[in-house]
């Protein structure tokens, strides 16, 4: 976009969420690591309904800023998705499930 290498985010969503700023980052990181410098981060949001417009967001946020926060909140997913694996069990409560953490004493 005018000259910039512009990576577009294509939404179909009936608005422009904070999140979607660190999954431009999470893609411009993709971009980067096969030598392809993102210059601007766009978020263009379809409309699900008709009569209603379209809308493009540039991202105004440092990349730097947000790929910190992106990696940061990956490891974090990582993290507690093996504790949950690793340290969780479920118990039935009737209709209802339940997780706590399976203790190992000492």
């Amino acid at each position: 976009m005018d000259g910039a290498l512009s990576l577009v985010d294509l939404k179909t969503s009936s608005r422009v969420s904070e999140s979607y700023y660190l999954q431009t980052a999470g893609y411009a990181l993709c971009l980067q690591d096969m030598g392809i410098p993102v210059e601007r981060r766009i978020i263009l949001r379809l409309p699900k309904v008709k009569d209603e417009e379209f809308e493009a967001v540039e991202v105004d946020t440092p990349l730097a800023a947000d790929t910190k926060a992106f990696l940061s909140q990956r490891y974090a997913y990582e993290w507690a998705n093996m504790i949950d694996c690793k340290h969780t069990e479920t118990i039935n409560r009737g209709k209802f499930k339940e997780k706590k953490l399976k203790l190992k004493k000492l």
